[in-house]
């Protein structure tokens, strides 16, 4: 896991708190965003640090970095009684992450319309991602 690095003239459209599920029992706190260029999940471990100086140290880890062309689909999912979204590349990995995937979609366009491709829903909850 690498930290965070932003090209100069990559421009963030989204950002904000979001849990990753890196399997059904293991939640990873911290950020998600999406640039022009790929979306990315960064972990906070100044949030699960006791305190004191291995909180300062211990910065963001870059956990999903996915270039917005190897973006399949984007749907909605249920862990637990909560709401979670998942984001499915062309390699087949799947990503999921807690919240509620309306305040995404629209910065999801946005990105990919960019990068030359559109979202189209395919079933209730479920868009694919095509060329524009």
């Amino acid at each position: 896991m690498a930290k965070l690095r932003l090209a100069p003239d990559e421009v963030v459209i989204h950002r904000t708190a979001a849990a990753y599920l890196r399997s059904r029992f293991r939640l990873v706190p911290g950020e998600a965003l999406v640039t022009q260029r790929r979306f990315l999940h960064v972990g906070n471990l100044r949030a699960t640090a006791a305190a004191g100086l291995v909180g300062a140290l211990a910065g963001g880890r870059v956990d999903i970095d996915v270039p917005l062309r190897a973006v399949a689909a984007l749907g909605r999912a249920r862990h637990g009684r909560g709401l979670a979204w998942t984001l499915a590349t062309v390699g087949g990995e799947e990503y999921r992450l807690l919240g509620d995937l309306d305040g995404w979609r629209p910065a999801f366009d946005t990105a990919l319309a960019g990068a030359g491709c559109r979202l189209v829903e395919r079933q209730a909850g479920t868009w694919a991602v095509e060329p524009a």
